[in-house]
């Protein structure tokens, strides 16, 4: 059975409806928010201004791959992980035409 979900989440996470800090004040010394480390390893069509291709290939090293949110130069207030997700399925597809290109 699922949990019970709240509009901040599931009752009885932090801070969600019916958990016992429902409504409290964060504390001070906190930041209060949340970071999604991105970065690393842009994404760009030319080798001069980034890292991974398109299909987050190395433009140096035509069999290796870095998925995940290396690729992003910045990002929002929003998880990226969806979009990393499709990056990645994108780049998986790309890896399995490289690797067939190769056996035939």
């Amino acid at each position: 059975m699922l949990p019970d979900m709240g509009r901040t989440g599931p009752v009885g996470f932090p801070g969600a409806p019916g958990s016992p800090d429902a409504g409290a004040e964060p504390p001070k010394d906190k930041l209060g928010g949340s970071i999604h480390e991105v970065g690393t390893a842009r994404m760009s069509a030319d080798p001069k201004n980034g890292v991974l291709n398109s299909f987050c290939r190395t433009h140096d090293i035509q069999n290796l791959y870095v998925f995940g949110g290396n690729a992003f130069p910045s990002t929002g207030d929003k998880h990226p992980t969806l979009t990393m997700m499709a990056l990645t399925a994108r780049g998986c597809d790309q890896l399995l035409e490289d690797a067939k290109a190769r056996s035939v």
